[in-house]
């Protein structure tokens, strides 16, 4: 599967690409892309940077990787300027200070898709993200970083978001829009 995403990430790079769009039952997000994002493979998973301020919309938990977060799972996280903003069926405003208190780790950092044993899964990053391949490719300092979008906080979160009919599509300048997924499958 790591060579198809590098095929994959190659693609996608040449695009040129300004948002991602989320849309399903369960899911409405838009994910603005800062320029010269970058699609990278780590592991089992192609990730991007989004910008800090532009995630909008809502979108439903499953699990969260190694389980760090499963009281949020089956829940609505909904986001507002890239910060998450309210979580159903909990003292929201309580509940984030609680768990999210560092700086930026209640904002959405990055976006991925992975494939394990044959099954496709999608989330999003929550707090920072490596600066190294996400922008160009290259390791930025902590002030390039924040300029171009990026969160600065030294802790991440992976939330696995549902995939029921999910579609993934993404935005590109002048607003023609692609498709990547539709209900786990590549559209290419």
């Amino acid at each position: 599967m790591r060579d198809a995403f590098n095929e994959m990430c190659v693609m996608f790079n040449g695009k040129g690409y300004e948002k991602i769009m989320i849309n399903s039952l369960f899911n409405q997000m838009t994910l603005k892309l800062p320029e010269d994002s970058f699609w990278r493979v780590r592991k089992n998973r192609m990730e991007i940077l989004v910008h800090r301020e532009t995630a909008e919309g809502y979108g439903t938990v499953l699990g969260s990787e190694g389980n760090s977060m499963e009281f949020l799972n089956n829940r609505r996280i909904t986001f507002e300027g890239g910060r998450m903003v309210d979580i159903s069926h909990l003292d929201s405003r309580a509940f984030i200070s609680e768990n999210f208190s560092k700086e930026n780790l209640d904002r959405v950092a990055g976006f991925f898709i992975e494939e394990d044993d044959g099954h496709m899964r999608m989330g999003i990053i929550l707090g920072g993200m490596e600066k190294k391949g996400i922008i160009n490719g290259e390791t930025m300092n902590d002030g390039v970083f924040a300029m171009k979008g990026g969160n600065l906080c030294d802790e991440s979160i992976r939330l696995y978001m549902d995939m029921t009919d999910v579609r993934v599509d993404a935005v590109k300048p002048g607003g023609k829009i692609e498709a990547l997924l539709r209900d786990r499958k590549w559209i290419l």
